[in-house]
């Protein structure tokens, strides 16, 4: 993945609401910025957000392979050190690959030198740990490089139309082995990028996940992404495999790790067993659904897009221009699979 428009507006507000500090970065992965200098000052002024707009003899500039999709220009997109630069930060890049722009030539599946242990304030992830093959010496690592206070923060699939994954762990995999091994404060969210124009800036509902919710993650022609922020309290060093804290809780009959205001048991009164609510999806004609909108002008498909991701049997549109309540989100705003199970959530249009 890279940074996109939406994860960059959702970073503002994350920090904001934490207070994450920006002295010393560690990127996983020579991420691409999917957006200009220009576009990125017109994000944190919409954001409200400090920066430092760089001279154009200072700027550099980023052309990957990724980005070589969508423009030719070698002077366009800006590059991930440049990004942080310009919010008053400092970024250093991690990659198993040497490629331009990587500052650490490192495997995440081999124990990192005790010279990266808590050397960050902020360690952030769009994309590399599910593809790690050790993914528990990855997160090792990971705990091991922030400092005790500082901050990490995943963005990763949970379902991806692009089979190159190794793992899609669900949020509580990340709730508990991180809970279990010096880490605190969690807040994650979810949010759903259309598969055919990730690279676009398409302003996305992202809803807050909390540990036991039962939200359906599975979108036809969507990739599902976690943001999972948690911060470290303290320094571990060899990380212990844990118990997921459902089945104790499940087993004893107590919450030892929920953040919700009531319980949530895998058939609460009033919802359908699970199996049946996920059938039922595949009914027409039974159950709610998420209303259908025109496509956004954004993300209109072309016809190759067409031939590659066929109108599914509801003929949904290829992008949907989700309904922003004025107050706050109600049930009925939020598309269906995202609250099932659970009260409603927080949602974020970002």
């Amino acid at each position: 993945m890279s940074i996109n428009a939406s994860w960059f507006r959702m970073f503002h507000e994350m920090r904001r609401r934490h207070d994450i500090h920006l002295n010393e970065t560690l990127c996983l992965g020579v991420q691409d910025v999917m957006f200009t200098h220009g576009q990125a000052q017109e994000i944190c002024a919409d954001r409200k957000v400090s920066f430092m707009p760089l001279p154009r003899e200072e700027r550099r500039y980023s052309l990957s392979r990724n980005q070589k999709q969508l423009t030719s220009d070698p002077a366009h997109y800006m590059t991930v050190h440049d990004l942080f630069r310009m919010i008053g930060g400092q970024v250093t890049t991690l990659d198993a690959f040497p490629q331009p722009g990587l500052d650490v030539h490192w495997d995440l599946c081999v124990p990192v030198p005790d010279s990266m242990h808590q050397k960050y304030d902020l360690l952030f992830d769009i994309g590399c740990l599910e593809h790690t093959a050790d993914i528990f010496q990855a997160l090792e690592n990971v705990g091991n490089c922030v400092k005790v206070g500082g901050w990490l923060v995943l963005y990763l699939p949970l379902v991806s139309p692009i089979n190159t994954c190794m793992y899609h762990p669900n949020p509580p995999f990340y709730f508990d082995i991180l809970a279990g091994n010096g880490f605190h404060n969690f807040d994650a969210w979810i949010n759903w990028m259309p598969d055919w124009d990730p690279l676009n800036d398409i302003k996305t509902i992202w809803l807050n996940f909390k540990y036991n919710d039962d939200v359906f993650v599975w979108k036809d022609r969507y990739y599902t992404v976690m943001k999972f922020l948690a911060q470290k309290r303290e320094h571990v060093g060899i990380f212990r495999p844990v118990l997921q804290n459902y089945y104790q809780e499940w087993f004893s009959g107590k919450k030892l790790l929920a953040q919700t205001s009531e319980k949530n048991l895998p058939v609460k009164s009033g919802h359908k067993p699970f199996l049946e609510r996920v059938f039922q999806r595949f009914r027409p004609g039974e159950g709610p659904s998420a209303p259908v909108f025109p496509a956004t002008a954004a993300s209109k498909a072309t016809d190759t897009q067409r031939q590659r991701f066929p109108q599914s049997i509801g003929n949904l549109p290829y992008a949907e221009k989700i309904f922003v309540p004025e107050v706050g989100p109600t049930r009925k705003d939020i598309p269906e699979q995202m609250a099932v199970g659970s009260p409603v959530r927080e949602a974020l249009y970002l």
